[in-house]
């Protein structure tokens, strides 16, 4: 609570990174080439928390180079200048830093507390144009009673409310064991089922559709068109809600670490 009451007056980010570390200085150029050529698979549509995942040097490649929230000046100057002119969902590199290359993807941004903020009107969007989606399936057995459904909606409206872009729904998949993510890319309307093109239609770009059961599971299905700017002010959660935040993630360490046991521990026997 501390914390964030010294950095309610300073932007915040919400960063993922991809770092190259530099062991030796001829190493350099190669390091830097590497980088580019990343970058580029990036702006191709490469999925961030995949690439990051693989190539990453940093401990935050096991959760698809999410590094959290940050205050502006937490980071190295040369970092911290790169994402000051980023809008959400843009990128930044490769930037070289003390031991190595990073190439930074800002996913949302929070202005100082008390920022004031004008409403913008929104053009209206072609109806029939194609929309890119993305769809995140939370597995629920058919005969789930019914608190144990109701959790799952509960869970899914917090997810809802939490995600901002499409790449955020790929992080979220790696933290919900048994969950699924699919990239659907550009889908027409007019080819999809009523129930679904409906509720788009109620939809702005980089929003969620209110997530949905069918028979697989609980449906979220994102649209991962980009959003215009939106300007977000920070606001200082309650206790309660910081320690909700805290439990999500302790649950989500145990869940990680539960997988890690059982197939540490598990035997294959092959006839």
């Amino acid at each position: 609570m501390d914390r964030l009451k010294q950095g309610a007056d300073k932007p915040q980010f919400l960063v993922s990174e991809i770092f190259l570390a530099v062991d030796r200085p001829q190493d350099d150029q190669a390091i830097k080439t590497s980088a580019d050529q990343i970058l580029e698979q990036l702006k191709q549509g490469a999925p961030f928390a995949a690439v990051a995942g693989q190539f990453s040097n940093s401990p935050s490649a096991a959760d698809g180079g999410d590094i959290g929230w940050v205050i502006q000046g937490q980071l190295p100057e040369d970092l911290d200048h790169a994402l000051a002119n980023l809008e959400p969902g843009d990128l930044a590199g490769p930037i070289h830093a003390e031991g190595g290359y990073y190439v930074l993807q800002l996913r949302d941004r929070r202005e100082p507390a008390g920022t004031k903020v004008q409403e913008k009107t929104e053009t209206p969007a072609d109806p029939n144009a194609p929309i890119p989606l993305a769809r995140l399936l939370i597995p629920v057995p058919p005969a789930a009673d019914q608190k144990y459904r109701e959790n799952a909606v509960q869970l899914g409206n917090n997810l809802k409310a939490q995600l901002r872009s499409c790449q955020d729904l790929t992080t979220a998949s790696k933290q919900l064991p048994g969950s699924a993510f699919f990239d659907l890319g550009p889908s027409n309307p007019k080819d999809l089922a009523p129930e679904l093109r409906d509720a788009l239609a109620k939809t702005h770009a980089g929003e969620m559709v209110q997530p949905y059961f069918d028979q697989a599971g609980l449906e979220l299905i994102m649209r991962c068109d980009k959003a215009p700017p939106k300007v977000v002010v920070f606001q200082l959660p309650t206790r309660d809600q910081l320690q909700q935040q805290l439990f999500v993630q302790q649950m989500s360490i145990l869940g990680k670490s539960y997988l890690r046991d059982l197939r540490r521990d598990a035997v294959v026997e092959t006839r």
